[in-house]
């Protein structure tokens, strides 16, 4: 017995009248594919440098004093001149004078400027935070008392 071979094998069939899958990819207009982009692995020119340009120079910043700001300025540090006291205090007529340094860090400044009648003495006090600021009292209180008699 013989057996006779299909003649396509692992082929489906084809239906008579078909063109075969040949014909076909022929009778179809080829595809124009574009080529593919060529990338290398390399960094391109670096741009040239921008001219360089000359800075203007800064306007100077000006801070307001402490005074401008409404805050006291700390007349802790400040030395006081005592023979100018003195002075000033010897040229009012001033009998006394005394320095009294408060508990809390303060100064309290004592004189006594002569009064009006005989043996009457006018007492003039000033309290501040400082030294300083409490000679001032002193003496301005002093300057005005003087100034009135």
């Amino acid at each position: 017995m013989q057996y006779a071979a299909p003649a396509n094998r692992g082929m489906p069939a084809r239906a008579p009248g078909t063109p075969s899958l040949l014909a076909q990819q022929q009778q179809q207009p080829q595809q124009i594919v574009p080529p593919r982009p060529i990338i290398r692995a390399q960094r391109g020119e670096d741009p040239p440098p921008a001219p360089r340009q000359t800075a203007a120079r800064p306007t100077p910043l000006s801070i307001p004093s402490p005074e401008e700001l409404g805050v006291a300025r700390s007349t802790d540090n400040v030395a006081v001149d005592w023979t100018t006291v003195h002075n000033q205090l010897n040229r009012m007529g001033a009998s006394c004078f005394h320095l009294e340094k408060l508990a809390n860090g303060g100064c309290r400044i004592t004189c006594l400027l002569p009064g009006g009648q005989q043996g009457r003495s006018r007492h003039i006090e000033a309290e501040a935070a400082s030294e300083a600021e409490a000679i001032r009292a002193t003496l301005a209180k002093a300057d005005e008392w003087a100034s009135r008699r």
